[in-house]
């Protein structure tokens, strides 16, 4: 997964793609939007895993713990039309998705899924509701690469508007530093959007400082785009996406094998026979496309930890569906994990990171509860006495731990698993709940170890500043910033009235661009109101 963006869904009318990295955070205020991004992408994958291309269901249990229920509660209030629609990037395939109902329902009819392998140039068009797929090869100028082009300055557009919003909404004075930052930010951006529109080079891009140029028409590009072929058919309902595509192929090779005796014996073929001679010459080809999406679709998967206080329990009952921590004592100990293994000792080595104990054991009670004891300098003390922040710290850490050893991930392994190579992204919703400031901080060493050793990543929702500030540490002192080296963390800061943006790393770890109001300067703010007040006798 490398993008998601949409239209008319929830809060945001119009939500421009953003892109996720190894380690992405997501920041802000309250009701800014950052749940509202989490969802878009537990309903894509729901969706897609479902198996039923023609209907998206609000109903499965994760979109309903994700409280979406209805077509009525997806779509945004102020919605012009009666339609959602998302954009989801995929490796090298750009997929749109079109939906439509009635408020009330827990369903939407789904009436446009388009698939691009821009690699290849091949478009997958399904429509659902009129069980019609097409399939068309694009040619662009230069192989391709105009598409690139085209992709790349829309995501730099929408940067730049959103730079300029947040400097016109900007409080800070002219000539202060932060402000002056955004100006620069804002420079930066417009240079390297020049460089794409006119192809001025790195070294001549100072001869335009202060020009504003005309904005890249990406929908000209795209009209632009030579339609080399293409190919329509309807198919049985209920199909999968493999089986239409497979349909579609087999028939037109048919269709192309009667044109073709047509013309052996002297007559005329049908007028579509060049398009069928397109698919039949790119058959291959064209099957390995889609088998690539397909493979990259279901070997994709999101793993949704909800912000679930933990609760103080002697015993963690197995039907306590709304006991979060039960459930996860319940999973974790169903695997039947041994004392030695690999995933034993990674929950006793962050165990003792955020200082909950050095090992744990479990009794069942009747089948019915587990009793979870916490060993520490050989005392044991049950973890329903332990502090709030140590039951919450265990719940992240056997969460973590079950998906490592369900899903048989191997520390070192690039996820290379039992059932062949699979991609993990874990989206986890206010991980420092009830964790003083110092574990807060250790939250980031750990996303980044099982980034780096397990191959997983992460979308997380946080208010902490000492995780965000954490990250920064490790940018400056592993110099993520200075090539070759890669960056794994992102941070999106979600504004209360307009779409997120990019906070961006500098080599020393700072950001390109300031937090809104009431994030990294709220404790300034309360230090300078205790500086500035007079004392009392």
């Amino acid at each position: 997964m490398k993008t998601i963006g949409f239209k008319n869904f929830r809060r945001f009318e119009d939500f421009p793609p953003i892109e996720f990295n190894g380690i992405t955070f997501l920041v802000g205020r309250n009701n800014s939007g950052k749940s509202t991004l989490v969802k878009s992408l537990l309903l894509i994958q729901d969706f897609f895993k479902s198996g039923n291309i023609a209907r998206l269901s609000f109903g499965h249990k994760v979109l309903e713990d994700a409280n979406i229920v209805t077509y009525g509660r997806a779509k945004n209030k102020k919605a012009k039309e009666n339609f959602i629609e998302f954009y989801y990037r995929l490796e090298n395939y750009n997929i749109t998705i079109n939906i439509s109902g009635d408020n009330d329902d827990t369903y939407a009819s789904v009436y446009l899924i388009k698939i691009v392998d821009e690699e290849n140039n091949f478009e997958f068009l399904f429509e659902p509701q009129i069980n019609t797929i097409t399939i068309s090869k694009l040619l662009s100028d230069s192989d391709g690469a105009e598409g690139k082009k085209s992709s790349d300055l829309s995501i730099l557009e929408q940067e730049i508007k959103k730079l300029k919003e947040s400097i016109e909404q900007s409080t800070l004075k002219k000539s202060s530093k932060e402000y002056i930052e955004l100006v620069d930010s804002l420079n930066a951006l417009q240079k390297k959007r020049n460089q794409y529109v006119h192809g001025i080079q790195p070294e001549d891009e100072n001869n335009l400082v202060g020009e504003e140029p005309a904005e890249y028409n990406t929908e000209k590009a795209e009209e632009e785009q030579v339609l080399s072929y293409k190919v329509s058919t309807a198919y049985s309902e209920g199909s999968s996406l493999q089986e239409i595509v497979d349909f579609i192929i087999s028939e037109t090779i048919f269709l192309h094998g009667e044109d073709y005796r047509k013309t052996q014996i002297g007559e005329e073929p049908s007028a579509e026979f060049k398009n069928y001679q397109g698919i039949k010459q790119d058959q291959g080809q064209i099957e390995d496309s889609f088998k690539g999406f397909h493979e990259l679709l279901f070997n994709s998967y999101l793993v949704y930890l909800g912000a679930n206080p933990a609760k103080q329990s002697a015993l963690f009952a197995i039907r306590d569906r709304n006991n979060a921590l039960a459930q996860s004592i319940h999973e974790f100990f169903q695997l039947k994990i041994e004392k030695g293994t690999s995933t034993y000792l990674f929950v006793e080595k962050w165990m003792k990171e955020f200082e909950v104990g050095d090992t744990f054991e479990s009794k069942i009670h009747a089948g019915e509860a587990y009793e979870v004891n916490i060993f520490s300098h050989n005392t044991s003390i049950p973890l329903a006495d332990k502090g709030m922040g140590s039951i919450q710290a265990m719940l992240l850490i056997l969460r973590l731990a079950t998906v490592i050893h369900k899903n048989g991930i191997v520390k070192g392994s690039n996820t290379k698993s039992k059932s062949g190579s699979r991609h993990y992204t874990i989206i986890i919703e206010e991980p420092e709940l009830n964790l003083h400031p110092r574990l807060q901080s250790k939250l980031t060493d750990l996303f980044l170890e099982m980034k780096e050793d397990y191959g997983l990543s992460f979308i997380i929702e946080t208010h902490s500043e000492y995780v965000i500030r954490r990250s920064q540490i490790f940018v400056k002192n592993n110099e993520y910033e200075v090539g070759p080296n890669e960056n794994p963390f992102y941070v999106y800061y979600f504004p209360k009235d307009t779409g997120p943006y990019k906070m961006g790393y500098e080599v020393n770890g700072r950001f390109k661009v300031n937090f809104g109001e009431g994030f990294f300067d709220e404790a300034t703010n309360s230090t300078m109101a205790l500086l500035k007040s007079k004392p009392q006798n």
